[in-house]
């Protein structure tokens, strides 16, 4: 599964846009570097499912 191509921007983000508020160049390297990686979601999923994982000794 792969993120969608253009994220709904959300009303936060329309409202810091408008205010002029931009991330830290390093910030907005790591944000942009996630965008591009494929989500990895349905792998985990199963495993935080999985009960024998949450028991306790």
């Amino acid at each position: 599964m792969t993120r969608p191509a253009a994220r709904q921007m959300s009303f936060a983000d329309l409202e810091l846009l408008r205010q002029g508020v931009r991330l830290e160049p390093l910030l907005q390297a790591i944000c942009d570097f996630l965008d591009k990686q494929p989500v990895r979601t349905p792998m985990i999923t199963p495993v935080l499912r999985d009960p024998r994982i949450w028991k306790t000794q």
